[in-house]
């Protein structure tokens, strides 16, 4: 399955799940990531991801890192989207953490890229409680290059 027909059946993860079917499963997967809706004008994706006991931290809320991961992962998976399947890497990542992350619930993380140039894209989100999308828990930036 190509891009364009991955967009027309609504089964992006699958598709890039596909891209990654020559190499191991690892920490992405890990992740659980959902992708939710495309908009290849809007150049938004919405992805969910289920908030587990493994990624806590010492005061039982989501570990920085794996907040730091789920925003990273979702602009990421833009990136290659926008860019039709090229590969792009994290050249850089800034996490605001405005409010703890529980666990046991599901994560949406809603990602817009602010510019898409040829080599470099600048990306934005922000990720919140699926049902509670007026509270903020974190927001970040990202830029990714193709390589």
């Amino acid at each position: 399955m190509n891009f364009e027909e991955a967009v027309k059946a609504g089964k992006l993860t699958e598709f890039y799940r596909s891209m990654k079917e020559k190499s191991a499963p690892g920490f992405f997967d890990m992740l659980g990531p959902d992708i939710k809706s495309f908009d290849a004008e809007k150049r938004e994706l919405v992805m969910t991801f289920e908030s587990k006991d493994w990624m806590n931290n010492p005061m039982m809320g989501m570990h920085g890192g794996i907040i730091a991961a789920l925003a990273d992962s979702a602009m990421g998976v833009l990136a290659i989207m926008l860019h039709q399947g090229k590969i792009s890497t994290t050249v850089d990542l800034n996490v605001s953490f405005l409010r703890p992350v529980p666990l046991g619930k599901t994560i949406t993380v809603k990602a817009g890229c602010q510019k898409l140039g040829r080599n470099l894209t600048f990306m934005t989100c922000e990720g919140f409680i699926e049902d509670e999308p007026e509270k903020l828990l974190f927001t970040a930036a990202c830029r990714y290059m193709l390589i």
